[in-house]
């Protein structure tokens, strides 16, 4: 990766600011893309100062780009082809057809110190006698002016001040003094030497090290946009200014970008809570929300913060001792600010070695603590057999402010699972919904997480206990196959679709017992029972399912009225294997949706509430809404003077819709009663657009490439509740844990 420095600039709020032009090769990925996510656009200008730049809005971690793109890198160009004011699409469709090699051109913004420039200054001194001096003392410097072709550049740079000459100080010595005991010396000399470090190479420097972890760029190759982060609940008073606007086609959540090298220094602020360029700390285990910080900011300060704060502290310490019985420590901490040591058995091996409170564990065995929380450190500790080596540092103020405040673990979670009996003392919960987990080790017990639950508006209303993941995954595992045995044991429902019954019919066809199975039950979920979630813009245009006695009514009327914003799969013209084969007209591909998002439209679907469930695992994240009929009487009046063709028995629909709302009531993200007739169409609109612009709780992880396509079979019964699953999973259409506590380790 090439750069160069262009010249210093003043901007208006008087920092002195620099640009760098990098010249970057990024080799795409399997299952990252590029690893970088872009915003910006002559469509889609900065919204603080209308800046058109297409610019880096995310780097994946551990991706190709990490480590040579920081966020907020603006894009000049791409394989040659200028990026400078174009717009958003044209810039995502040069990533795109860049093929498994881009070579990018970026400046970036890097602000100097603040320190003011040398000035001359004309200075006039005045003697009251003539007998008396001025009162200046001269000296002098002796320094390398220039350095010959037979040394080593690395060991010695034009600038450096000479402080000694084999041993012999500078202090008072003339140039010719210096020199004589220089060419005095016959085979070796012996220069210690002070350096100045140009205030340009600050920038390059932190780069350099802010890099050390990175790479990123995720679905350019699906379609990538401007990531947009919002403020998470919390009960502290935090900045949630986001520095980018809601708009664009971001693909999927984005890792956080690799933040700068802490392993020496303190982690008071581990966890930022914020988002922006760079980070406050070593990364958490995923992306923060934003920052009021310069949306151009590239780590300048915090390199400084970092140099100053490291001279303070002591160097990282070896721990090593062989394990006898315990381990004989107890930590306190967690993921958010890292894990501590607050006491130590007396006599153990490692009270022996010197491990003591307020040291900082950094890592454990060659694993790195950073992002793990205080349960996985625990277990981790209890799992180790024999030698155990610590790398730990004493950070005794910043083990004092996290005792003090209460500090340890901080991340949100989404429950795939229904826990409805729960254990003396413990919440419960139903699928979806969302949780702050604050502790997981509550009361020094392995089993148990302490969390706040996450109500409306995303504020915190319930603080409780729930099970641990470990147990979380065996509850949901149980609950699962309780649920499957009972639907095999049960006598079949009633059915949810009519099948016609016809020689032409696919052998493959679901049989109408089968078909409640399919939408009422339960399928093998590919969620883990807690997923680590955070709150966030999509920025892109979300898919839209109706579900409700008149659904196919409301999708009908949207896509007729409203050709600009919505479009179906199912009709859209664009999509070659509709028009190639009647056999296809049912089939919905994952890239047909896709290819609609792009155009800035909503996809409008007609699939099964289970189908919802993958798209949410696909992070889709599709508006759902549904539409709530309190009898059949009034969806027997909504449906008055529909066509034979979709005319449907209004008892049935109303039953099938109740059913739906029962089992599938935590994917809805709005419900739309259907008491007016008058208003009920209008509701569903604006509800589609609130949820539009409305922050969404996104998967921490990042997107999944799929090696296949995903697609909607056709239903029995057309415009209803189309199936759709992974080639790899299509359906084949035929007739108390212990709990151990800790004290120590």
């Amino acid at each position: 990766m090439d750069h160069q420095l262009s010249d210093l600039i003043r901007d208006q709020s008087g920092e002195r600011v620099v640009w760098e032009i990098h010249q970057v090769t990024l080799n795409r990925v399997p299952g990252y893309g590029f690893g970088i996510a872009v915003s910006g656009g002559r469509d889609n200008p900065h919204f603080t100062n209308g800046d058109p730049s297409i610019a880096i809005s995310d780097v994946l971690k551990a991706g190709p780009a990490e480590g040579k793109l920081l966020v907020n890198d603006r894009i000049m160009s791409a394989n040659g082809v200028s990026l400078d004011g174009v717009e958003y699409a044209t810039a995502v469709q040069v990533l795109r057809d860049s093929g498994n090699t881009v070579q990018l051109v970026v400046r970036r913004r890097v602000v100097l110190p603040s320190s003011p420039e040398p000035q001359t200054i004309r200075v006039q001194i005045s003697k009251s006698r003539k007998k008396d001096d001025y009162g200046i003392v001269l000296g002098s410097k002796i320094y390398v002016k220039d350095i010959g072709t037979k040394l080593d550049g690395n060991s010695l740079q034009e600038g450096d001040v000479l402080l000694k000459i084999n041993n012999h100080s500078t202090d008072g010595m003339s140039l010719k003094e210096a020199r004589k005991m220089i060419e005095s010396s016959k085979e070796k000399l012996n220069l210690l030497v002070r350096r100045e470090i140009p205030r340009s190479s600050y920038a390059v420097e932190s780069t350099a090290m802010q890099n050390k972890d990175g790479n990123y760029m995720d679905g350019v190759n699906n379609y990538t946009s401007q990531n947009v982060y919002v403020q998470p609940p919390t009960r502290l008073q935090l900045d949630d200014k986001s520095n980018l606007a809601p708009r664009g086609r971001t693909r999927g959540p984005m890792m956080e970008p690799g933040s700068l090298e802490r392993s020496s220094s303190p982690a008071s602020h581990s966890h930022s809570r914020s988002r922006s360029g760079v980070e406050d700390g070593p990364d958490p285990p995923r992306p923060p929300p934003p920052r009021s910080q310069d949306y151009y900011s590239t780590g300048r300060r915090l390199y400084e913060d970092d140099l100053n704060e490291r001279k303070q502290m002591p160097e990282p310490r070896l721990i090593s001792f062989l394990k006898e019985g315990s381990v004989g420590i107890r930590l306190t901490g967690g993921n958010e600010v890292g894990i501590f040591v607050t006491a130590v058995q007396p006599g153990s091996p490692a009270a022996l070695e010197g491990l003591q409170p307020g040291d900082k564990i950094l890592k454990v065995n060659d694993m790195d603590l950073k992002g793990v929380t205080r349960e996985e450190a625990v277990l981790l500790l209890l799992s180790l057999q024999d030698q155990i080596q610590l790398i730990v540092q004493h950070r005794r103020e910043e083990y004092e402010h996290v005792v003090g405040n209460q500090r340890g673990d901080s991340f949100h979670i989404k429950a795939h699972f229904n826990y409805e009996q729960p254990n003396k003392g413990e919440m419960s919960f139903r699928k979806g919904d969302i949780f702050h987990v604050v502790d997981t080790l509550h009361n020094g017990v392995v089993g148990s997480w302490q969390v706040f639950r996450i109500g409306r508006n995303n504020q915190e209303v319930q603080k409780g206990i729930i099970p641990n993941k470990a147990r979380a995954e065996e509850l949901a595992t149980a609950q699962f196959n309780a649920n499957k045995k009972e639907a095999s044991n049960s006598e079949s429902r009633g059915s949810f679709f009519r099948r016609r019954r016809s020689s032409h019919r696919r052998s493959k066809s679901l049989s109408k017992d089968h078909w409640d199975d399919v939408v009422f039950g339960d399928s093998v979920s590919k969620f883990p029972a807690y997923e680590r979630v955070v709150l966030r813009h999509p920025g892109f245009m979300r898919p839209v399912v109706l579900f409700g006695p008149v659904a196919d009514l409301a999708r009908e009327k949207l896509l007729k009225d409203f050709p600009d914003k919505f479009s179906s799969p199912h009709l859209d013209s664009n999509i070659e294997e509709v028009a190639k084969s009647a056999k296809t007209s049912g089939i919905i591909r994952l890239s047909a949706i896709r290819e609609i998002m792009d155009r800035g439209k909503h996809a409008l679907l007609d699939i099964t509430p289970n189908a919802v469930d993958r798209l949410n695992y696909a992070q889709f994240y599709p508006v759902v809404v549904f539409l709530r009929a309190d009898s059949k009487h009034i969806v027997k009046e909504l449906r008055a003077g529909m066509s034979k063709a979709m005319h449907k028995s209004s008892k049935k629909l109303f039953e099938q819709s109740q059913k739906v709302e029962k089992t599938w009531g935590h994917v809805f993200s709005a419900t739309v009663p259907l008491s007016s007739p008058e208003s009920w169409y209008r509701k569903v609109r604006e509800l589609i657009d609130k949820n539009q612009t409305a922050p969404v709780w996104m998967s921490e992880a990042k997107w999944l490439e799929f090696t296949s396509e995903l697609y909607f079979p056709p239903s029995p019964q057309p415009l209803y509740y189309p199936i759709y699953t992974l080639p790899s999973e299509t359906i084949r259409y035929n007739n108390n844990v212990t709990k151990q506590y800790f004290g120590f380790v």
